[in-house]
């Protein structure tokens, strides 16, 4: 049987009850502002490139065009973005849970690659990207990440996320997937 030791990987999911508490929320560290958009938005995709990580956009890149290629089924990729003077200082992807977790019983939006620019780390502004796509979207949010990344497990949990389980990494089909 697995411990937890053999589990790298930990799940969260958002807890609606303390999304309501006005005071858990995160107020904008910056005068900035979130927006919304497709991979399929060049303008935003290109500075996307610019900032982070090139090999997670790809991958993102190409989920979509088999969603809607292969699968012929509506967007289910998007990008949230926090935007200072027409420059992106972090972003987080939003998706479908069935690509990670495809054994999960329910439906709803995991939040895979995170990322802000070095010099806007440890303000709030990861926590508070987190709280604006929740409050934008009407399904349950996960997010998944290594248990021995510190700084991202306190921000997830910052934003109201709670610790659901331990999780194994499969990487036996063309996507990696989470038991």
């Amino acid at each position: 049987m697995d411990n937890q030791h053999d589990k790298v990987y930990s799940l969260y999911k958002v807890d609606k009850t303390f999304m309501r508490d006005s005071v858990n929320l995160i107020q904008n560290p910056y005068e900035g502002e979130i927006i919304y958009f497709s991979p399929w938005s060049k303008t935003f995709f290109f500075k996307l490139i610019v900032i982070g990580e090139k090999i997670n956009l790809l991958k993102v890149l190409l989920l979509s065009f088999y969603e809607l290629l292969i699968r012929k089924k509506n967007k289910k990729i998007e990008i949230t973005a926090y935007c200072l003077n027409k420059q992106i200082l972090s972003y987080l992807i939003c998706q479908d849970i069935i690509y990670h977790l495809p054994s999960i019983e329910e439906e709803g939006l995991e939040i895979g690659t995170a990322f802000t620019r070095q010099k806007y780390r440890g303000n709030g502004l990861y926590p508070h990207v987190i709280q604006c796509l929740i409050e934008n979207k009407n399904s349950d949010i996960y997010m998944i990440t290594k248990t021995s990344n510190i700084s991202s497990t306190k921000g997830i949990e910052k934003a109201g996320l709670t610790f659901e389980k331990y999780l194994s990494k499969n990487l036996n089909s063309y996507y990696p997937t989470y038991e």
